[in-house]
């Protein structure tokens, strides 16, 4: 079998580059109050549909190139051709502000992008070394999280300039089509391996044969299981879409303090990140229904506790300006996105008891 080439530093940037932008269809959260207030004719719906849409689309091309990538078009193709259409519908609508339909139609060209970067850890498997997969993809999941963070901020500035000028955060996808277009390489097929030998391709195939008749006990569990993180996500999302929003109805804060929340959401989920064998290994089977009973009580807090004061944490020196948000963002890690009800909890307790 032959060995996958050898990466360089540039390389390995190239291909945690196409993470950069895979939240961007939702860079444009803090930003929300500033739309809805400079186009009062249009519906909240309407103007929501600036970061709702290009998740949306997404989704589809995601699916559809995580089944062409690296078969029917190369990866290399779907990273550039991405990172284009990531950077003009990204950019675009500042140019064009005078439409809405435009600038809806540069936000499904974004989230087409977005769906192209979907086959990035399909490439990571493909072409890094066997040793060094792991923690590339881990670099790669720090890397989206951090862009989503800085674009916080960032964006919450850009939205007390005008309404359009968070649109230019997008610009940074530049470096991203540099990296990729430069340095990103193809991953290597595979051309054959040793072949086998008439005994070892027999108990391959009763092997298989015996694991054909095998029913996966968890199945029933594991669909229950994506019904309610699909349910209790799209619970949440209006929740992180709408923090500018909710601060402008609450007085509490202006775009960029709503994006300083969607800051500290990120840093805490990476923060805990750091520390999660650990609680694995503290809660062990209880860790699902642990974390969502902690995320829900974060949420009741923000919801019901609008003017809390200042939390008070270690690594918490933003918290002071987000009027009660970090509650969500310590408790809630980027990939436990629930909002539960009691019933839910118990559902996952069940599944998590053996």
């Amino acid at each position: 079998m032959e060995h996958k080439k050898t990466l360089t530093f540039l390389n390995y940037a190239a291909i945690l580059s196409i993470f950069f932008f895979s939240g961007g269809g939702t860079f444009m959260n803090a930003a929300m109050e500033t739309m809805i207030q400079a186009w009062p004719e249009l519906s909240v719906t309407m103007v929501r549909m600036v970061t709702s849409l290009p998740c949306l689309v997404s989704l589809p091309v995601a699916i559809l190139t995580g089944r062409l990538a690296g078969s029917k078009i190369s990866y290399r193709f779907c990273a550039v051709f991405g990172t284009i259409l990531i950077l003009v519908g990204g950019v675009a609508p500042f140019f064009f502000d005078k439409s809405w339909i435009m600038i809806l139609v540069f936000r499904t060209l974004l989230g087409i992008g977005v769906g192209f970067s979907g086959m990035r850890n399909a490439l990571i498997i493909n072409s890094v070394p066997e040793e060094k997969k792991s923690a590339m993809i881990g670099y790669g999941s720090s890397a989206m999280n951090a862009c989503a963070m800085i674009a916080g901020p960032v964006v919450g500035i850009l939205a007390g300039i005008s309404w359009k000028a968070p649109f230019l955060y997008n610009l940074l996808a530049v470096f991203a089509l540099l990296l990729v277009t430069f340095y990103l390489k193809e991953p290597e097929k595979v051309t054959g391996s040793e072949p086998k030998t008439g005994a070892e391709s027999e108990n391959v195939a009763e092997r298989r044969k015996k694991g054909g008749g095998e029913k996966n006990p968890e199945g029933w569990k594991i669909l229950v299981y994506i019904a309610l993180q699909f349910i209790l996500t799209m619970a949440l999302y209006p929740v992180l879409s709408g923090m500018s929003t909710y601060m402008a109805a609450k007085n509490i804060g202006s775009p960029f303090m709503a994006g300083i929340s969607t800051f500290v959401y990120g840093l805490f989920g990476v923060l805990i990140n750091l520390v999660l064998n650990r609680l694995i290994g503290f809660f062990r089977q209880y860790m699902l229904p642990a974390m969502c009973l902690c995320f829900s009580i974060g949420m009741a807090m923000v919801v019901y506790l609008p003017v809390l004061p200042a939390v008070r944490l270690p690594f918490g020196r933003f918290t002071k300006y987000t009027q009660g948000h970090p509650v969500m963002a310590i408790t809630g890690c980027p990939w436990v996105y629930f909002i539960l009800s009691p019933s839910c909890q118990i559902s996952f307790l069940i599944f998590q008891k053996k």
